[in-house]
């Protein structure tokens, strides 16, 4: 069972190892193979038992042909007698002759009207064109008369005449029928050795007293017998018997048989005659034997053919299906090998397709004459792809950022303890000494570098803002009264989530690059509301405003971003290292996407204005 349940299982993982094509092709294979052989099968069981029986009606009726023919000949024969023995003519003249009492020669020999108007009768009877045989009538010791004129020979007639076999009175008037098989013509009318049949029944003088009058003799040439049966040589190994039921004698084929093979066959007589049975012959061979019995005569016909032979268009049939089947399965198995290579060919595509697609280049590239359900699943793939691509240059675009974020906040921090200490040194110094402002510009120091130096990663704009306003007033103590600033925030907005240290690069790059060609006062305005669905803060200043050119360039470095950051590709474009501005726009597109809001315009009289903004929702208090 063990050894069983391996087997089970190594097979399974061998078809498991298969190719798609191959699993269909054999599976394909198998319901075929199962329901083309349960078929054949079922029709070769039809068709087998079909022909069997077409086969064994075919040479029962061959014999009962045979049979047949043979009947109607007998029964001709009888009816000629019959009428003979009811002919009143024929009667009379013998009822005459059995007057003569010269014993010493042949009656008719000198009654030749009495041998005419016989004569006349059996012409009447039996004319040249419908001629059935030789028509014998006589009784001894001296009365013999035969159609079959001018072949008598009065010597041997009347040697015949005193042993031949005659009918005798019967009882009640009742004649009967005697059926004898092939002999030679015992009153020699024949001379040339040839066989006959013949029928024997009783003249009865119906006309007058109901006596046995004569014999009649009616003999038909063997000949016909032979032409009936010789149906039997179209048929190969065919072999034909007839026996008389009653005295055992072979009818045909004519010393054919001795009398112990009659009599082993004749013990099969009573078989069924419309079923064809096995027996053993009497040589010991299987055959197929078939009876049909003649009532009239009592003769029996057996029509035997050896089992091989019989069987032989049955044999042929089942090699003949065989060869069909193995043909037709064959053909059947290449096209569906073509079929499952055709349908599948498209799927082998799509996986070499599949293969060659890379980060770079999603796109699967396939032959156009892909089938409609391949060429949605191409489609769908291309969609995963496209997906996972998207998926890795985000999850790639996000390491890259943290990566850069950790490096910044490194060179920010610097190290933050030795700031804080070194700074709290500082206060600490100014506080002995009495200076103030010493004391509070590390304070707010301390603030800005502990602000920079947090992990957060978001915060809210009044954090934000906060942390601005902490700047602005460290910077005050450098430019003194000399630097103005407005914080006009929407307090609805404070709460909105933004990258951290959004606004203090914008304010810090006035510093930088604004007042440095302008008179004081140096002017800062922060102003932030919700407008269109969306937040908005604009960071104004009075300064110089910044040139067309380097206007454009920041413009098309944006619009570089923008479009890399929409597709979540990598370039050249995110290295923007020292472009604080568009630093600012790609955190703030990472984290509000197509809905983020960033301009900047030089406004005349007015100096140079960044807008920024993103979707706001609110909330309930």
């Amino acid at each position: 069972m063990l050894q069983s349940g391996f087997l089970t299982a190594r097979g399974e993982n061998m078809f498991q190892r298969l190719s798609f094509q191959k699993k269909i092709f054999y599976m394909a294979s198998i319901f075929f193979i199962c329901t083309a052989l349960g078929m054949s099968i079922i029709f070769y069981v039809y068709t087998y038992g079909k022909n069997a029986k077409d086969i064994e009606k075919f040479y029962i009726q061959t014999n009962q042909t045979i049979a047949s023919d043979m009947d109607y000949l007998l029964a001709d024969m009888e009816k000629l007698t019959t009428q003979l023995v009811a002919n009143e003519t024929v009667q009379d003249v013998f009822l005459e002759a059995e007057k003569d009492t010269a014993f010493g020669r042949l009656y008719f020999d000198h009654n030749i009207e009495q041998k005419a108007r016989l004569q006349k009768e059996c012409i009447a009877l039996n004319t040249p064109i419908d001629n059935k045989g030789i028509i014998n009538i006589y009784r001894s010791p001296n009365l013999f008369f035969t159609n079959n004129i001018g072949r008598e020979i009065p010597e041997r007639i009347q040697a015949r005449l005193r042993d031949c076999f005659e009918f005798k009175n019967v009882e009640n008037g009742e004649s009967r029928v005697i059926f004898v098989g092939p002999h030679e013509d015992p009153w020699q009318l024949s001379r040339d050795g040839s066989l006959f049949i013949s029928i024997l029944r009783p003249l009865v003088a119906t006309y007058s007293g109901r006596n046995t009058v004569a014999t009649i003799e009616m003999s038909e040439s063997y000949t016909k017998i032979e032409e009936i049966c010789r149906l039997s040589e179209q048929f190969k190994e065919l072999e034909l018997l007839i026996l008389d039921s009653e005295s055992g004698e072979t009818i045909y084929p004519c010393g054919g048989c001795g009398a112990e093979t009659a009599e082993y066959y004749l013990q099969f007589k009573d078989l069924a005659e419309d079923r064809m049975e096995r027996i053993e012959s009497f040589d010991g061979r299987n055959m197929m034997l078939n009876v049909q019995r003649n009532e009239r005569s009592g003769w029996v016909v057996f029509a035997m053919q050896p089992v091989e032979a019989y069987n032989q268009p049955l044999t042929s049939m089942t090699a003949l299906l065989l060869c069909l089947f193995l043909v037709f399965a064959l053909g059947m198995l290449f096209a569906i090998f073509y079929a499952t290579n055709k349908l599948t060919m498209p799927i082998r595509d799509l996986k070499r397709a599949v293969r060659s697609v890379t980060l770079e280049d999603i796109d699967i590239h396939m032959d156009n004459s892909a089938n409609n359900e391949i060429a949605s699943l191409q489609q769908v793939f291309s969609e995963i792809l496209g997906r996972l691509r998207a998926s890795a240059n985000e999850l790639a675009l996000s390491q890259s950022a943290e990566y850069e974020a950790k490096i910044m906040a490194l060179q920010a921090q610097i190290n933050p303890h030795f700031l804080y200490n070194s700074l709290m040194a500082i206060s600490a110094a100014g506080m002995e000494n009495g200076n103030k402002k010493v004391e509070l510009m590390c304070g707010q120091l301390s603030e800005l570098f502990r602000y920079a130096a947090n992990e957060l990663r978001n915060v809210t704009i009044g954090v934000e803002l906060d942390n601005v306003r902490v700047y602005l007033e460290f910077m005050k103590w450098r430019y003194l009264d000399t630097v103005e600033y407005i914080v006009d925030v929407d307090d609805r907005i404070r709460d909105v989530m933004i990258p951290k240290l959004l606004f203090q690069p914008v304010v810090e790059n006035c510093f930088v690059h604004a007042f440095h060609s302008i008179l004081p006062p140096l002017r800062i305005h922060i102003h932030g509301e919700i407008r269109g669905g969306r937040w908005i803060v604009e960071i104004r200043d009075n300064g110089a405003g910044v040139s067309e050119e380097e206007m454009r360039r920041l413009e098309t470095l944006k619009n570089n971003v923008e479009t890399d950051l929409s597709r979540k590709s990598f370039g050249g474009h995110l290295e923007i290292g020292g472009k604080a501005l568009i630093n600012i726009f790609a955190r703030l597109y990472l984290l509000y996407g197509d809905s983020t809001v960033f301009a900047m315009e030089n406004r005349e009289g007015a100096g140079f204005c960044v807008t920024l903004g993103g979707t706001w929702e609110e909330h309930a208090p």
